[in-house]
């Protein structure tokens, strides 16, 4: 009686072929997604602040005394 060389690995296989499939799918999606860069930095720029910018009693976080 023989046996095949994939024998007991077939669900493994089909498992790892599926998610392969997923992740291609997850970034094909990712990367036709809404939103450019340019509104990513829009969107940063609005939630940072610079240094210069803070009031003359407020100290920015990242100072240590």
């Amino acid at each position: 009686m023989t046996v095949s060389f994939l024998f007991g690995w077939q669900h493994i296989l089909t498992g790892l072929l599926l998610l392969l499939v997923l992740a291609v799918l997850f970034f094909a999606v990712l990367a036709a997604g809404r939103g450019s860069r340019a509104d990513w930095q829009a969107g940063l720029q609005a939630r940072s602040r610079r240094r210069d910018e803070f009031a003359p009693d407020e100290e920015p976080a990242d100072s240590v005394r």
